[in-house]
């Protein structure tokens, strides 16, 4: 494949995984629920598991129940390449009947560096593990690249940032035209 280099990593990522995990419950098995997979819905973009934009996200992670979830939570984390946690979130006391629902999570955006980042999804019902899954496959974050030129001075967040040169008296101005 021809490209940029996030663009080409993030399609040889999605050939080598998929992010379905089994077709499905295998009924009369022990199991009462299972993350079966997941995809960034919003922005629609071609390869689902590749974030290339830095404004609104949001995820699904599918799930399907084969009982009722009576006192459930819902976990979700974020982690780096490191297994760093980025960002983690539980909801509680949740009521959902069997069959297959959709988890969504809606983010004003995920300013990460470029890389590779893995979500995490659980359910539980009064504290029993239905599921917990390291969802398969890995996101990518192919967004444009706002950070310091030495890598060593790179950090894990990837704000664009405005800079702009002047004077204390052209600020002192800019200030004042502004109120």
């Amino acid at each position: 494949m021809d490209g940029n280099a996030h663009d080409v990593l993030a399609a040889y990522e999605s050939a080598m995984f998929s992010g379905d995990r089994a077709k499905g419950l295998q009924r009369g098995s022990a199991i009462k629920a299972q993350f079966l997979r997941w995809e960034i819905t919003e922005p629609r973009a071609a390869q689902p598991h590749v974030l290339s934009s830095l404004g609104p996200v949001t995820v699904h992670f599918i799930v399907e129940l084969a009982e009722r979830v009576n006192n459930g939570e819902h976990g979700v984390a974020l982690f780096n390449a490191e297994r760093q946690l980025m960002w983690a979130s539980a909801e509680r006391n949740l009521l959902i009947e069997p069959g297959i629902h959709v988890f969504s999570h809606s983010f004003p955006s995920l300013p990460l560096r470029p890389g590779v980042y893995q979500w995490q999804v659980s359910l539980w019902d009064s504290g029993d593990t239905m599921d917990t899954w390291d969802c398969i496959p890995e996101m990518t974050i192919a967004t444009e690249v706002h950070q310091h030129y030495m890598d060593e001075w790179n950090g894990i967040l990837n704000l664009p940032s405005q800079f702009v040169l002047g004077t204390p008296e052209e600020r002192i101005v800019e200030r004042a035209s502004n109120l």
